[in-house]
């Protein structure tokens, strides 16, 4: 996936990954993780967690990392949870992001 921002009209691109989750799951985690060079700019890249009503459970943080982590912990309600993954502060233009989900039973 790749996000993009746009400092100077102060607007993000956001990619949604649905996540269909089943009856009787628990403990939902998302991880995001994108390369940078010691060189380059950092890139400030968030992940939330928003569950089948629509409502945000979770946001990551990572202050200055290029790993950012988050989860929603017991039941899960049943349907497609959403992981949004939005490019915050990305002054390079656009950055690959690669992530990773798990749903436990």
């Amino acid at each position: 996936m790749e996000v993009k921002n746009y400092a100077k009209e102060q607007q993000s691109i956001s990619g949604f990954i649905p996540i269909n989750v089943g009856a009787g799951k628990s403990n939902l985690d998302a991880a995001l993780w994108w390369p940078e060079s010691a060189a380059q700019t950092h890139n400030d890249i968030d992940v939330h967690l928003i569950d089948p009503s629509g409502i945000e459970r979770a946001k990551g943080y990572s202050g200055v990392s290029v790993f950012e982590r988050t989860g929603v912990s017991g039941a899960l309600q049943t349907g497609t949870w959403v992981i949004r993954i939005r490019g915050y502060n990305v002054p390079t233009g656009s950055q690959t992001v690669y992530w990773a989900t798990h749903v436990r039973n």
